[in-house]
């Protein structure tokens, strides 16, 4: 079960502090990290290759500009 506390505007992590790291925190908590941070390392590729394509057409526009 991801996301098992149900936010949805943003990532949020519950601490009980009555218990040990050899249980908290719990297994869905670590999956739902684990899911969250591969979707945004899968957002920054997808926008690091959007900004090489745009400046790769800024600088074919330059080009053309000094020609």
């Amino acid at each position: 079960m991801l996301n098992r506390h149900s936010f949805w505007l943003g990532v949020a992590a519950q601490s009980d502090a009555d218990v040990g790291a050899d249980i908290a925190p719990p297994t869905w908590d670590l999956l739902t990290a684990e899911h969250l941070g591969a979707r945004v390392a899968e957002v920054a590729r997808q926008m690091a290759a959007g900004r090489r394509v745009l400046e790769e057409i800024h600088n074919t526009a330059q080009q053309v500009a000094l020609s």
